[in-house]
């Protein structure tokens, strides 16, 4: 499984994050998957948000249910 990690709010190029697998679910339906990164920050807006698209292998069009973002604070 691969996350590519895209900026949503400001394009600043694609990051691929490498995830493995780290068991199955709670419930034994499906698997649990884990990564860990630092995404790049912005020097002129560091309050951003960014985009992650997984991939199974090459498959490009796997197919999400739910958008998947999350918001870069900036520091003091």
């Amino acid at each position: 499984m691969l996350a590519v990690l895209r900026g949503e709010s400001m394009y600043l190029g694609e990051y691929p994050v490498p995830m493995t697998k780290a068991g199955m679910s709670p419930d034994g339906e499906g698997q649990l998957w884990e990564a860990r990164f630092t995404a790049p920050f912005c020097t002129t807006d560091p309050s951003m948000t960014w985009r992650i698209d997984l991939q199974a292998g090459m498959d490009h069009a796997f197919v999400m249910p739910v958008k998947l973002t999350f918001v870069a604070k900036g520091r003091v």
